[in-house]
Order: structure tokens, then C-alpha cells, then sequence
């Protein structure tokens, strides 16, 4: 996760899904206009974690 952010140490859930959320709009823009620096395999890591932290956040929180 932190070599995907490119941070030291990690922040909380809800800051980490955001930063994974523009990681990855940042990866499908790459991918769409076809981007030679699109780096697929760091594309699927992305939305790997994405899920993840997805599903650290409580149920109760998930609805604000």
C-alpha cells in the first residue's frame, strides 16, 4: 500500500481510500488514452487495496 501511495506510513481508512481513488482515476485516464507509462499490473494492486480498505471501514460508516 505505501509503494502504491508512495508514502512513508500510512494514514486512516477513509484518508487512504481517497488517495487510492485518485491513484486510481489517474491509472484508467493512462489507460484509456492508451499511455505508455499505463502500468497494468500497479492498475490491478490498485483496486486490490482499494477493496481492501473498502472493507476495513465499519458497515455503519460506509453509509456517509
Amino acid at each position: 500500500m505505501k509503494r502504491i501511495l508512495g508514502l512513508q506510513s500510512l494514514p486512516k481508512t477513509k484518508p487512504t481510500i481517497k488517495q487510492l481513488l485518485i491513484k486510481e482515476k489517474e491509472l484508467e485516464t493512462a489507460r484509456i488514452i492508451g499511455s505508455a507509462a499505463y502500468d497494468l499490473k500497479l492498475h490491478i494492486l490498485t483496486m486490490t487495496a482499494l477493496l481492501q480498505e473498502v472493507n476495513l471501514v465499519p458497515k455503519t460508516s460506509r453509509r456517509n
